[in-house]
């Protein structure tokens, strides 16, 4: 719902800059971003504001830094450490009844708080699609690799098929070819 939020403010060209916990209120049961006054255009670069450790490398102003504060507060949230720790994990995670869940959701967090901006999720819609993906019981882990390994495969597999079919239509147009295939001779009734 926060990313839903987030994605309909980068939409209209704004951001947020300083998502943190404490910038989250709920009412009727539904998170709300709060401090709207921290609002810009964005890409706005003129003031520094937001929240050390909650702020990516790059700083803040634009929709992957929003991305990257709204990682720091998930991993929060999950993991009950302080988003300095990112990205440790508990020591007694092992021991949780939703430790799988809890390493697939780290899926999601590890790329929200990449530090290359470029490699983090690129709007907050492609991270709630990761997390609504998690929340249906599917696995974020296993889609990733299939994504990476999968479309190796299929290049692959195009490579073969064309190589093939370039031997193919060279041994059959081969001069050589013509003289192999027996001739049918027409039977007289």
């Amino acid at each position: 719902m926060l990313g839903e939020a987030l994605e309909y403010l980068h939409r209209q060209g704004l951001v947020h800059r300083d998502v943190k916990p404490s910038n989250i209120v709920f009412v009727h049961g539904r998170p709300k971003l709060a401090d709207i006054g921290l609002l810009t255009d964005t890409g706005d670069v003129h003031s520094i504001v937001g929240t050390e450790g909650y702020l990516p490398p790059e700083g803040p102003g634009t929709p992957q830094a929003d991305v990257f504060a709204l990682g720091k507060v998930l991993y929060e949230a999950a993991t009950g450490l302080d988003r300095r720790q990112f990205p440790h994990l508990p020591p007694d995670l092992r021991g949780w009844p939703d430790t799988k869940l809890v390493f697939e959701l780290n899926e999601i967090l590890l790329r929200a708080c990449v530090s290359n901006a470029s490699d983090r999720y690129a709007t907050a819609t492609e991270m709630g699609d990761d997390l609504e993906l998690l929340l249906g019981g599917r696995s974020v882990k296993r889609r990733r690799s299939v994504a990476k390994y999968g479309g190796a495969a299929l290049r692959i597999g195009s490579v073969l098929t064309l190589a093939g079919t370039l031997i193919v239509v060279a041994w059959f147009s081969s001069p050589s070819f013509s003289g192999r295939i027996p001739r049918l001779e027409s039977q007289g009734t």
